[in-house]
């Protein structure tokens, strides 16, 4: 009886609520929905109803349910379609802040990984600066067949390609490459993929598979290491095959360009000995490794990339030597002076320098006057011709001969890459085409 008297109280004060809210209030109340006003009508109605249940008989009871039931149906069946949203309320008060989340990893953890205050990159930098690869002139050669080597953007696109490691044949780019840079960082370090110290790795570590081949099969592959970075570029370019060079003179060519040879840049095949043509002389080509191929641990970069001389040798000026008073002085590495101290001269190497030098210079000099005797080569060093599509006939003797001349000055070590080599080139060249025997 508590309990029942209770719930009367609650719905007396709730009826007592309702009933003195203004109607008019109600109906206008732009906040409440049709459907909102329906129920509260309702609530009216079913709270006067409770309370005057209180007051009827229980036999009368069931019978008045039943009515308030049907009410109710009415109520909820009939209602109409919901109207349109109001208007958004104003934004409530701004939150209290969050709590504070993890300390995240410095922005500039990477970039002082090479990027701190030792100075390398700026002593790096100046001596880039200083050598051929920045001052050569190298990238107006910008064409589909020059930019692999003369541009930074041509070498990275025939490099991904796997073009250096494939097979002979020359390779090239898709296009001219525009805007093109000298060959710099980007071309030979991995720079700013990673922002740690992986980004001074090579861009290329597989041994280069020669472009030119002699027999237009065998190709020249030697793993040099991390010098394979470098051979990519300096070596042969692929020239027309001569399937008759050592017939002893007989078969007559005509070159497709007078600018014939093995281009600017064959260190590679003189280096380990490969891609010249062997003429059968009397002088024995060397069947042991070239010496600086054994001895130079890491190539080319041994010799090239001494501890650098300021801006005029080693380091990434890329020079072997450096004016000192009107002389160049050789920057040779430890490990060459280890065993070549000067106490005589056999181990003096400056003395087999100057003594490979003097050699192979003779030598080249002499085929030259030889050549251009033979009509063969011209005053600018290119092969006799009247025009760029007027080119003599050569035979393709004469043809392997003024390449392998070609091949040796190029490389402009004159013979100190690999001296018992370029040597017997050159005699044996000598002898069988021009009947001179040294």
């Amino acid at each position: 009886m508590h309990d029942s008297n209770h719930s009367i109280d609650i719905y007396q004060q709730r009826y007592k609520k309702l009933s003195l809210a203004p109607k008019d209030k109600i109906n206008t109340d732009t906040k409440l929905t049709t459907k909102k006003k329906t129920y509260i009508a309702f609530e009216l109605i079913l709270a006067n109803t409770i309370i005057q249940l209180t007051l009827i008989p229980m036999k009368k009871l069931s019978t008045f349910l039943m009515i308030i039931s049907a009410v109710a149906f009415v109520f909820t069946a009939c209602e109409g379609p919901e109207g349109p949203q109001g208007p958004e309320g104003p934004q409530g008060a701004t939150g209290p802040q969050g709590p504070a989340g993890p300390t995240g990893e410095s922005g500039t953890a990477g970039c002082i990984t090479c990027h701190d205050n030792n100075q390398l990159i700026t002593a790096t930098s100046a001596q880039w600066e200083a050598s051929i690869h920045a001052t050569g002139g190298n990238a107006e050669r910008n064409g589909a067949f020059c930019a692999p080597c003369h541009t930074s953007q041509g070498f990275l696109e025939v490099n991904a390609a796997g073009d250096f490691e494939s097979t002979i044949g020359n390779k090239g780019t898709a296009a001219t490459i525009p805007n093109p840079n000298q060959i710099n960082c980007y071309t030979c370090h991995d720079i700013h993929n990673s922002y740690t110290t992986a980004d001074w790795e090579f861009t290329k570590t597989a041994a280069t598979v020669g472009w030119h081949s002699v027999d237009g099969v065998t190709a020249t592959t030697v793993d040099l290491g991390i010098a394979n970075m470098c051979t990519g570029c300096h070596q042969a370019r692929a020239q027309t095959l001569l399937a008759n060079w050592d017939d002893g003179g007989t078969a007559v060519l005509t070159p497709d360009t007078y600018r014939w040879g093995l281009h600017h840049g064959p260190q590679y095949n003189i280096y380990v000995g490969e891609g010249l043509y062997e003429f059968d002389g009397s002088t024995a080509y060397p069947t042991t490794e070239n010496h600086l191929v054994g001895a130079a641990a890491k190539g080319c970069i041994s010799c090239h990339m001494n501890d650098a001389y300021g801006t005029q040798a080693g380091g990434h000026t890329f020079n072997v030597g450096y004016s000192y008073h009107g002389s160049v002085v050789p920057n040779w590495n430890a490990t060459c002076n280890s065993c070549h101290d000067g106490g005589s001269a056999m181990y003096d190497l400056e003395y087999h320098l100057d003594n490979v030098q003097t050699t192979i210079a003779g030598l080249l000099d002499e085929l030259k006057e030889e050549l251009k005797t033979a009509g063969v080569m011209d005053d600018e060093d290119y092969l006799v011709h009247t025009s760029s599509t007027d080119i003599a006939d050569q035979t393709e003797e004469h043809l392997a001969a003024f390449t392998n001349w070609q091949a040796i000055e190029e490389d402009r070590s004159n013979g100190f890459h690999n001296p018992a080599y370029t040597r017997a080139v050159l005699l044996n060249t000598l002898e069988v085409v021009f009947d001179i025997v040294k």
